[in-house]
This record gives structure tokens, sequence and C-alpha cells, in this order.
């Protein structure tokens, strides 16, 4: 049985056009209500408590970096 070496070559015509002025991909929105969280519970966490790692992204709205949590010891026996 012979085997024959097939090709496709496939051409595209693309056209592309940036305008001068674009849209953003999300609106951001100013009003504080529009969210709503529970006020009880707290979701900061302290800044030294995060060990930053390598830079894994980019974006509009910054940097995101692979990173460590450093969860406090406890020293009494319970979570």
């Amino acid at each position: 049985m012979k085997y024959q070496e097939v090709r496709c070559l496939t051409s595209f015509n693309i056209s592309v056009s940036f305008p001068a002025e674009t849209d953003d991909y999300a609106e951001i929105i100013d009003e504080e209500d529009t969210y709503t969280m529970p006020s009880t519970r707290d979701y900061e966490i302290q800044r030294e408590r995060i060990e930053l790692g390598r830079c894994i992204g980019e974006g509009q709205f910054g940097d995101v970096h692979q990173g460590v949590y450093m969860s406090p010891v406890c020293v009494c026996g319970r979570y």
C-alpha cells in the first residue's frame, strides 16, 4: 500500500481596520450601591500575608501575579 503526501493550502483575505477611537470591553460603573456586599464579613487580607510570584498576565486594569497566601498560625490549638 502506498501513501501519498497530501498538502492542503488555504488562503484567506482579511481586511482589518482600526478606528481612531475604540470602545472599552467593559463599562466601569461609578455608583457605590450597584454591588451589594454583606457588611458582616471582612473581605480584605493583610498585604504582609501575600508573597507575590511571577507575573502570569497583564490587562487593562493591571498585572496578575501568581502568589502565596501565608495564613496565620493558631497557637491555641483551635481554628
